[in-house]
Parts: structure tokens; sequence; C-alpha cells
């Protein structure tokens, strides 16, 4: 069993444009500012689990979001599944 990778914001749904989406809230974990800012730990937001929070550069977070639903079309979303 396991969850799909890129739900930061813990709702079950993964999104990565839109309202409530999971992209923003890694930028704002980071700051909100300044896109190139890193949080470290292993937080709810670094959902690569590397133990570094980035929005942008190699290894970010964002990007496995986008990959998480598709990778082609951003409005796509996942929705979690339980057992």
């Amino acid at each position: 069993r396991l969850l799909w990778a890129g739900n930061a914001s813990s709702d079950g749904v993964v999104l990565y444009s839109g309202n409530g989406n999971d992209r923003d809230v890694v930028l704002q974990a980071i700051g909100g500012i300044v896109p190139t800012n890193t949080l470290n730990g292993y937080l709810p937001t670094d959902v690569n689990l590397n133990g570094v929070v980035s929005y942008t550069g190699q290894d970010n977070d964002r990007d496995l979001i986008l990959r998480t639903i598709g990778g082609v079309v951003p409005t796509n979303s996942v929705v979690q599944q339980l057992p």
C-alpha cells in the first residue's frame, strides 16, 4: 500500500493548478516570495522525501507533483486511494 506522491496539503487530492493546489503549498513553505529558497527537514511539503523542500532547481518538489498527475496537463488531478 502506498499514497500518491505530491499531496503536500494532505487533503487526499494531488493538484498542480487551481484552487487548493499542492504546488502553492510548497512555495508557501519556503517563504512564498523567493522561489529559489529551500527549507530543510522531512516535512509534509517535502514530497520527494530528500530532506529539503524546494520549489525550483534540481530534485525540486514541484516537479514531482506535476509528474504524479501525469506530467502533461497541469489541470489533471489524482485522488488518493485508500483500502
